[in-house]
């Protein structure tokens, strides 16, 4: 079940509760950082910078971790490849390579209209912001996304709403704290991936 559902980063949640859980799968958006504004102007562009690795540079961050950027994108992608004996630009280019594959298999998913897209925010995501993501990943196929949000006080945690046709909300009892990730609880995701999924529409169904 676990396998339907695939992150479009903002947030690395996800991607250690799929860990958790038993998946361990490289995606385009698993580990990706951004904004929400970031990752809807890079699906506006079809993320067409990522198909061209002389757009795509590798660069360190502060604590010595290597990342990609894309040139016409506020996003950041941990390096997926990391070879010690390789120079830079060898190494750029291997991530490049990668970067461009990953964005062809993220495509087709979309295209195949079998998986749940989830969004995690420390916010609630509002609805007419959460549309205009629907609305971008509409164009390569029919999609569904989860945006996952803290439990109020009249929902409860596991609890899965349909917003619009497409568009569903979840929520657990609370997030991890931004220090420590790894301290992300899977039970209540794991309700929530199996609500959305019973919630799910099948592919190419009217």
């Amino acid at each position: 079940m676990v396998r339907r559902f695939e992150s479009l980063g903002t947030d690395h949640e996800f991607g250690v509760v799929q860990r958790k859980l038993g998946l361990e799968v490289v995606n385009l958006f698993r580990f990706c950082s951004g904004t929400l504004a970031d990752l809807i102007q890079a699906l506006t562009d079809d993320l067409k910078a990522a198909t061209n690795p002389d757009q795509v540079t590798l660069m360190v961050d502060n604590a010595g971790h290597p990342f990609l950027a894309a040139s016409s994108y506020h996003l950041r992608w941990p390096a997926f490849v990391c070879e010690n004996d390789a120079d830079l630009e060898t190494s750029r280019s291997t991530n490049a390579v990668t970067l461009g594959y990953l964005r062809r298999k993220f495509y087709e998913g979309l295209r195949t209209g079998r998986k749940i897209y989830v969004l995690k925010q420390r916010r609630p995501v509002p609805v007419a912001e959460a549309a205009a993501l629907l609305m971008e990943l509409n164009r390569s196929g029919t999609a569904t996304l989860l945006c996952v949000s803290e439990a109020s006080h009249d929902r409860l945690p596991g609890e899965v709403e349909l917003m619009l046709p497409g568009l569903m909300r979840g929520y657990v009892e609370r997030f991890a704290p931004d220090t420590d990730i790894e301290a992300a609880d899977p039970a209540d995701w794991l309700r929530v991936l199996a609500n959305a999924t019973l919630l799910q529409p099948a592919p190419n169904a009217p």
